[in-house]
Order: C-alpha cells, then sequence, then structure tokens
C-alpha cells in the first residue's frame, strides 16, 4: 500500500470517528447512554484500525528498529540532511 493510499485511508476513518462521535454528542440521549455508545464506537473503530493496519505498523516497527540498528553502527546517518 503506498504512503498515500495509507494516508487518506487514516483520514478517512478518522474523519468517521469525528463524526460519529459529533453525532452521538448532539443526539438528545441521556449523557450515560451517548458516553456509553461513544466509547463502544471508539472500540469498533481501533479494532478496525488494528485490523486494516495491523501489518503496516509491524512493518513500521520492524523498519525502524532496522534503521536504529544502523544508526548505531553509522552515527552519521542519524544527522539530518541539511
Amino acid at each position: 500500500m503506498s504512503k498515500s493510499t495509507s494516508r487518506m485511508i487514516l483520514a478517512g476513518l478518522v474523519g468517521l470517528a469525528a463524526g460519529v462521535t459529533l453525532g452521538f454528542l448532539f443526539a438528545p440521549d441521556e449523557g450515560s447512554k451517548t458516553r456509553k455508545k461513544i466509547k463502544e464506537q471508539a472500540k469498533k473503530v481501533t479494532e478496525t484500525v488494528e485490523s486494516e493496519f495491523g501489518d503496516t505498523v509491524e512493518g513500521i516497527k520492524s523498519f525502524l528498529r532496522k534503521g536504529n540498528h544502523s544508526t548505531a553502527k553509522n552515527p552519521e546517518a542519524a544527522k539530518p540532511e541539511v
């Protein structure tokens, strides 16, 4: 998956979560019911993100581990280009 595609999907999921949350906040329900709905929806979104991006997150972690390891051997690699 390309970097721009991942960003678009993530932005869509964040927008969806924000929209749902705002919908619940303005819904004519008791506060306790609304908070429960928000909690349930947040759990669903979290599960969706984990299932969709689990491999991507693991790949990033692996990449960062490798990057940090190579940086320790070559401190010049850690310096940003100017």
